[in-house]
């Protein structure tokens, strides 16, 4: 028990850093060598930990990602004044994404250690661990690359104009040698790079048990990643392709499962660990955070009122939450008083997905969800011209909210779809990158100032100064 503490301690700081580049230009800090941390399985499966571990950082799954989808678009206000938040909800420029020198790289960065770990035959464990161990990595490291894409590139469909992606990683970093010159893939080339690693991981997946579901990934989480992927791609047939795949492989796997929530029971699901939902969920633990960051950091102090009525109820006494976002008046125009998404939403917008379930401002971040697959379905349908599943598909998302069928087609039929995309996954994230990867300009409510056009470059989020300063190889976006 000792040697599996100290390895895992050793594979959760043997690759940290706070910098991109410092993955990029810089030999890894660490007191032991990455070959003897990753002598045997016990350390290649505690690297694999540290790279899920990475995903729950602030300004990653645990709150940016989440809210800055929405805040940066047209879905949120600010509530409280904060002075946090107040920057990006009038998109002023710099004001954006910031991870590019935090979690995805990191994460990729353990990510690369363990594939490059499972494909040593001299590394002691079963075929089917191997295989596990290298699925999983791949589909964190095709989940990182891709966030990373949606924030600092644009999608195929708009990359006309500037046709950079990001920094791809294929390897770990160990030294120096191993990052001189990064340079920025382009577009096609980073989607080409996610969509291999996914499709491995997928191959990798179909022959051995799920093991960890939720909070590791597994084949229906890989299938379900590549349809998302594919609908930014705009290779919409094979997008509802892999989401007919992936639901058909969450349908057909014992329990525990993921199942869509029905209109009763959607708004206690957002109450709920393991969230009934989820295909991938990142689990967040109080031992993974300070004393104090549950309360001035957590997408339950953000987005939790002093006097809020949703469950669990808030601590008295003791400290409050911030909460200084709430929906946007125009979101909570959208949600009618039928529909049972109207339950995580109080008559003043308080959002009531993220509750604290785990403890106080403490609950698992589902990642991927059932409905997503559903609406992906109806998307990549519509959009490679199937009205009619589209409309069965659509129906079922609206049928387990409450809402009566409808049978819209063409244009009317996408626009339906979008919006309860934008419904469903408020709060999630999607909204801006809906947007973004379909050439929409981001409206804002009035008070918030102008639409940004598809052309903005305030779209796009800006590489750090200081990583064009350690290489000047990057390029930095347009407009910055």
């Amino acid at each position: 028990m000792k040697k599996i503490k100290n390895i895992l301690y050793v594979a959760a700081t043997l690759f940290l850093g706070v910098s991109c580049n410092r993955y990029l230009e810089k030999t890894p800090r660490a007191q032991l060598s990455p070959e003897i941390a990753l002598s045997d399985s016990v350390g290649v499966q505690g690297t694999l930990a540290s790279s899920y571990r990475r995903l729950n950082q602030f300004e990653y799954y645990g709150r940016d990602i989440m809210l800055l989808g929405d805040v940066l678009a047209d879905n949120a206000r600010i509530a409280v004044n904060s002075g946090r938040y107040t920057t990006q909800i009038d998109n002023q420029i710099f004001s954006h994404f910031n991870f590019w020198n935090g979690a995805p790289y990191a994460a990729i960065n353990d990510a690369n250690y363990v594939i490059e770990a499972a494909d040593k035959t001299e590394i002691r464990m079963s075929d089917n661990l191997r295989k596990r161990l290298k699925g999983e990595a791949l589909f964190i490291r095709a989940l990182c690359h891709h966030d990373l894409m949606r924030a600092y590139s644009y999608e195929p469909a708009n990359a006309s104009g500037f046709s950079f992606s990001v920094v791809l990683r294929n390897k770990p970093t160990k030294g120096l040698s191993d990052a001189e010159g990064a340079v920025r893939a382009s577009v096609a080339e980073g989607y080409d790079f996610i969509i291999k690693d996914l499709q491995q991981a997928i191959s990798l997946f179909e022959t051995i048990p799920n093991v960890g579901f939720p909070n590791r990934a597994n084949l229906a989480s890989a299938q379900a990643l590549l349809a998302r992927v594919y609908l930014y791609a705009g290779r919409f047939a094979d997008a509802a392709d892999a989401a007919d795949a992936a639901l058909n492989t969450v349908d057909n796997q014992p329990t525990p499962r993921a199942t869509l929530s029905t209109a009763a029971s959607h708004a206690g699901s957002f109450n709920t660990t393991i969230h009934p939902e989820a295909l991938f969920e990142v689990d967040i633990n109080a031992a993974d955070w300070s004393t104090v960051d549950g309360v001035n950091n957590s997408l339950s102090s953000w987005t939790r009122s002093l006097t809020s009525t949703f469950t669990p109820p808030l601590p008295a006494p003791g400290p409050g939450p911030i909460f200084a976002i709430a929906g946007s008046n125009s979101l909570n125009a959208l949600i009618i008083a039928s529909d049972a998404r109207r339950g995580v939403w109080s008559p003043t917008a308080e959002c009531g997905k993220w509750r604290g379930e785990k403890g106080v401002y403490l609950e698992n971040v589902p990642v991927i969800r059932y409905a997503e697959l559903v609406l992906i379905q109806a998307e990549g349908r519509a959009r490679s011209g199937n009205d009619a599943v589209a409309q069965t598909a659509l129906n079922r998302l609206r049928t387990n909210r409450g809402l009566p069928t409808v049978t819209p087609t063409g244009t009317a039929l996408t626009d339906e779809i979008m919006l309860q995309r934008r419904i469903e996954f408020a709060f999630e994230g999607h909204r801006w990158f809906d947007l973004k990867r379909l050439g929409l300009p981001i409206s804002k409510d009035p008070a918030q100032g102008a639409a940004l056009s598809a052309s903005d470059p305030r779209v796009l989020a800006p590489i750090p100064a200081t990583e064009l300063g350690i290489n000047p190889k990057l390029v930095q976006n347009p407009g910055y």
